[in-house]
């Protein structure tokens, strides 16, 4: 995804982060601001207080390899924002926006997810991070090829949701995108926005596969590089975890619901499918293409039929 301004103010409302997913209602984070990095503090007449620092947050190489560093750097350095039930914390690198959020559901302070954000800012200067605690709002401001960019960060208990706004004060000049999913150096589908998968960890979150399942951003017939990653990485953790990532070589199940409406059955021999059992529940009239491996089998299958498939129906891509 990229957007890129074009009105004479230059400003542009880039993210609103509506994670607002309405089945939480405990008590969530309550950020405790004064533990924040305190790089300066200044006061006005207005008694307007702020927490400021003329550097973003960008883990050296040294401390990006130790978990431990990285969380010690990230508790001096960040200004936590929230509304109680969101949360989120703003790296503020000019050249790659990094917006670490949680929701309460996730159990208080644990990450839920990050927003990125990519800018085409290779060099800048007269930066400054700053949390005004009067109003609770966080602003990032900085120069960069003769144009002066601004950002602002705050989150909104009333409409539960976290609003980040980019500004630049020349039309045109502010551009920008929003990573998508990668392939990592060894093939896996990366967890992380950073390439730093250890192969050798069986420990291995899959949260990530929610592309594959229930979403379907990825599918072998769409986007089979990435598709193919994600088998990388499911086989690199191995049957030793719990959930969709375990196997069996032999057995059955049944009662499996499938997009579209309809009901699977199905039975292994020797890591190999030997039957299938496709029952229409709720779905609409028409075909259905069952795909087990590198084969497909399409056929009709009406509301309240059922077919049963062997390995000779997959014998061919049909």
């Amino acid at each position: 995804m990229e957007f890129k301004t074009g009105t004479a103010t230059a400003k542009i409302l880039a993210l609103v982060a509506l994670v607002a997913f309405g089945y939480c209602a405990a008590a969530g984070p309550n950020p405790i601001l004064l533990r924040a990095s305190i790089a300066g503090q200044e006061e006005n007449r207005s008694t307007k207080r702020v927490l400021w620092t003329d550097s973003p947050l960008v883990f050296s190489e040294e401390v990006a390899k130790s978990p431990r560093y990285r969380s010690r750097h990230w508790q001096r350095s960040v200004y936590p924002l929230g509304n109680g039930r969101l949360g989120c914390t703003v790296f503020g690198d000019p050249r790659r926006e990094r917006i670490q959020f949680n929701e309460d559901c996730t159990g208080g302070y644990q990450p839920f997810g990050g927003v990125y954000v990519e800018m085409p800012h290779s060099e800048y200067s007269d930066y400054r991070r700053e949390l005004d605690i009067s109003r609770a709002v966080q602003t990032i401001t900085y120069a960069s090829d003769g144009v002066r960019y601004r950002r602002e960060y705050f989150a909104s208990h009333p409409a539960q949701v976290m609003v980040f706004r980019f500004l630049a004060d020349k039309a045109g000049a502010l551009g920008g995108k929003l990573p998508g999913p990668k392939v990592g150096k060894w093939g896996q589908f990366q967890e992380w926005m950073e390439d730093i998968d250890d192969p050798q960890d069986t420990h291995r979150h899959i949260n990530h596969m929610v592309v594959v399942h229930p979403g379907r951003q990825i599918h072998p017939t769409i986007t089979p590089k990435l598709a193919e990653g994600a088998k990388v990485s499911l086989v690199a953790r191995r049957d030793g975890g719990p959930g969709w990532s375990q196997a069996w070589p032999s057995g059955s199940a049944k009662g499996f619901r499938v997009r579209g409406g309809y009901e699977l059955d199905l039975e292994c021999k020797s890591g190999q499918l030997a039957k299938a059992a496709m029952r229409g529940i709720s779905n609409k009239p028409g075909k259905v293409q069952v795909r087990p491996g590198e084969h497909t089998c399409t056929f009709a299958l009406a509301k309240g039929e059922s077919r049963v498939l062997r390995p000779s129906d997959f014998s061919s891509r049909q």
